[in-house]
């Protein structure tokens, strides 16, 4: 918490989940920057009595104060998403941005990343697999059922199981499942890798973007007719031993539609789900400071935290310390600019208000993965067999589960009373 303090800036992050026990749980995360290094830390689980704006706001406020962390210093606030949370009028970021507006509202990239894969299986009724070989065993092993069921004796027989297990056995049997299940693989293994990718604390919104970007790139890349013809023909050499030979008269042109809907979809799911414009004021922060870098100027914003008159000549002098110093022809990344001052104690010292722009461009996240993973450790510690321990308890178990790190460092002697 001390750590927190000293960096000043922060952005406040939290999500909410129904534990084993049937109660409500808020955990709440703060992300900082120490150093150049950015640290999402888990402060706390907090239950709550019910979902509503007001009540989330308030658990906020109240963890806040209690770790003597000044709400002033907020700089972000990064949720789920939910009506709850990112209302225009009662939404906790908008009751919370009323306090302090200069607290930025990032929506997490990564649920923005599944509401469009999810939009994308309620239009389409195509099947998944997180791997094509399992459709092999599946076909195998539903064969091996029907076998089964013709060889077993009348006793215990059970006319409705056969006949769900042979309306499986037909359905997988055909041609249009395997090539659905196939376009599902094709458009879902993509993403896949994106959202692995946003999962990590060091995910900035620039890498984000270009994420989302080239996905988008990707999918519109894939609507061609030479990429239908090796698509189709890479399936329908797959199935010829696995599947029944289908009879349609025209099957390039019927399974063609098919294949350019869903990828037309797809890229319009993303695109809207997940577009630049959503984090308009972080990219102006990241522009302001990649194109002063190479010699440029913009407008400025903050002014309640920085010099604007000193930021200004601080960002014209930039460039020329950047030639004079001899360590890059052109930034083109954040990261290239936190090196420089991580590695220039005399950059530090001349540019202070350049250096706090760019801890308030780190301290704005991409995703709220972190409360996320929190949730996954809270699974471990309270289960079935313990499901009663009181929420002190908890939350202790959970910060020490946590903050490994800084609990080998400790004593036990100190931390038992």
């Amino acid at each position: 918490i001390n750590r927190i303090s000293n960096a000043k800036w922060y952005t406040i992050m939290t999500d909410e989940t129904r534990e084993i026990s049937n109660r409500e749980q808020s955990v709440i995360c703060i992300r900082w920057v120490d150093d150049y290094n950015v640290r999402e830390d888990p402060i706390g689980l907090n239950e709550i009595p019910s979902q509503d704006a007001q009540t989330i706001t308030n658990v906020l406020k109240d963890a806040l104060t209690r770790c003597g962390t000044p709400l002033a210093n907020c700089r972000g606030q990064a949720y789920d998403g939910g009506s709850n949370v990112s209302g225009k009028l009662n939404g906790v970021a908008t009751k919370l941005k009323k306090e302090v507006p200069n607290a930025i509202y990032v929506h997490c990239l990564s649920h923005c990343l599944n509401f469009a894969v999810q939009g994308i299986c309620k239009t389409q009724k195509t099947g998944s697999t997180e791997n094509p070989n399992l459709i092999h065993e599946a076909l195998a092993f539903m064969h091996e059922v029907a076998k089964l069921i013709r060889l077993s004796p009348k006793k215990h027989y059970s006319s409705d199981s056969a006949a769900t297990v042979l309306g499986l056995m037909y359905q997988m049997d055909a041609f249009d499942t395997y090539f659905s299940l196939k376009l599902a693989y094709l458009k879902f293994s993509a993403s896949d890798h994106l959202a692995t990718r946003l999962q990590s604390k060091n995910t900035i919104t620039q890498d984000a973007i270009l994420g989302v970007s080239t996905l988008c790139d990707y999918y519109s890349s894939r609507r061609q007719e030479e990429c239908l013809d090796t698509f189709y023909h890479s399936v329908l050499e797959e199935s010829k031993d696995i599947t029944e030979e289908t009879k349609l008269p025209s099957l390039k042109k019927y399974y063609r539609q098919q294949y350019f809907e869903i990828l037309e979809l797809v890229h319009e799911k993303v695109d809207s789900h997940c577009g630049s414009e959503k984090y308009g004021i972080v990219q102006d922060i990241e522009t302001l400071l990649l194109e002063a870098c190479n010699g440029k100027s913009k407008q400025y914003m903050y002014s309640s935290d920085l010099d604007i008159e000193q930021l200004k000549i601080q960002l014209k002098m930039l460039p020329n310390f950047i030639t004079a110093a001899k360590v890059i022809k052109k930034i083109t990344t954040k990261r290239t600019l936190c090196d420089i001052f991580s590695e220039n104690q005399m950059a530090q010292s001349i540019f202070i208000d350049v250096q706090k722009l760019l801890l308030l461009y780190l301290t704005i996240p991409a995703t709220t993965a972190t409360a996320e993973h929190t949730f996954s450790m809270l699974r471990c510690l309270k289960t079935y067999l313990r499901s009663t321990m009181n929420q002190d308890r908890l939350n202790n178990l959970l910060l020490l589960h946590v903050h490994k790190d800084l609990a080998n460092k400790r004593k036990l002697q100190i931390l038992l009373p």
